[in-house]
């Protein structure tokens, strides 16, 4: 039962994660266009710039996270100090495995 309930808050952490990583660059980028534009006096341009470029640089840094995400182990599995030594692979000289 713990194993499960542990599984199901790191899939919510994850996701909450994503979605953070997808929504920080985003706004960041648009708020320095919209500042930009009322503070310099840029022309509409800007926005739409930053609009677009927000958005790529959030959906990059979203995949760059889950790709990261994806190659680590899974947090619920023991560590390999805990794992009996019946269960390690040894080496073995004479190749019969």
């Amino acid at each position: 039962m713990p194993k499960k309930v542990f599984r199901a808050i790191y899939a919510v952490n994850y996701c909450i994660q994503a979605g953070f990583c997808m929504v920080c660059p985003a706004g960041l980028i648009i708020l320095g266009g919209w500042l930009l534009r009322t503070r310099c006096g840029l022309g509409r341009w800007i926005m739409i710039t930053a609009i677009v470029f927000g958005v790529f640089a959030g959906l990059y840094s979203m995949f760059h996270f889950l790709l990261t995400a994806a190659r680590t182990m899974d947090p619920t599995a023991p560590p390999s100090s805990d794992v009996p030594s019946s269960h390690k692979k040894e080496d073995d000289p004479h190749g019969t495995r």
